[in-house]
């Protein structure tokens, strides 16, 4: 049933509506507020366990409840995860936004074609936050999975700062996700130069940082020819036909999982 969820939700994202607007990802900031405001947790909330625990854990254990309780009770279930999903993407469709970049730069093409290299990286860098990393969460582990990685990741933007054990947890988070976005890279693109750029980015990834390294160029690899690429439009456009490629046999994968289970 996963399955079908995902699909029709990925459909109904990239295709349907743009419900974009609707998805609020400063909810956590929203929740923080409210929380300030009653005296009784100021003392927690001023440690970074204490606000991890009240801003992070709640809300997922919360989830995860829900999802326990609506276990076989289909018509709720479904729309609950659904909706799970659907908050769990993006936070933008990711085909909008680099067709916002594009506009963008074509309005301030004269400032060079390395920034079309940076609208490239930032569609791979997407691919895998956005939507293949929510996806692989949400069929290990249904929705609490897919919320748990939003969640976290809207976290990570405005806490994390140096703290070891926020970003180690991160870079664990994102390992299985990372790599199987790699492999979709290189079976849909080119095998060989995705494979060499992962193995020379393989050592950097000691945080985030070095994750998001290796998918801007494993995916800049996976569309190399015999001639250099120009970094233009059209290498953009070439770039986002990657990303659907890859998201097609991702769901492929899926299928095939939920078909043994």
């Amino acid at each position: 049933m996963s399955f079908l969820i995902a699909l029709l939700v990925v459909i109904a994202e990239r295709a349907l509506w743009n419900l974009d607007a609707h998805r609020n990802h400063a909810l956590l900031q929203l929740i923080e507020t409210r929380l300030q405001k009653i005296s009784a947790l100021n003392k927690v909330l001023a440690t970074p366990y204490g606000r991890f625990a009240l801003l992070v854990g709640l809300p997922v254990a919360l989830v995860f409840i829900i999802q326990l309780t609506l276990d076989d009770a289909w018509l709720l279930e479904i729309p609950f995860y659904a909706a799970a999903l659907w908050f769990s993407l993006g936070p933008t469709d990711l085909g909008r936004e680099i067709e916002s970049l594009l506009n963008k730069q074509r309005q301030h093409s004269e400032t060079g074609r390395g920034d079309y290299r940076d609208i490239m990286q930032r569609a791979f860098i997407g691919a895998n936050d956005g939507l293949f990393a929510p996806l692989f969460w949400f069929a290990f582990l249904g929705p609490v999975g897919a919320f748990a990685y939003r969640w976290y990741a809207n976290w990570m933007e405005d806490n994390a700062g140096d703290n070891p054990l926020f970003l180690t947890t991160w870079t664990y988070i994102n390992w299985i996700p990372v790599r199987l976005t790699l492999l979709c890279f290189a079976i849909a693109g080119n095998f060989d130069a995705v494979a060499a750029a992962w193995k020379n980015s393989e050592s950097n990834e000691t945080d985030n940082t070095g994750a998001t390294d290796i998918l801007a160029s494993a995916g800049i690899a996976a569309l190399e020819q015999a001639a250099p690429r120009s970094h233009s439009e059209l290498d953009v456009e070439d770039a986002m036909a990657l990303v659907w490629r890859s998201l097609t046999l991702w769901m492929v994968l899926y299928a095939l999982i939920s078909l043994i289970d």
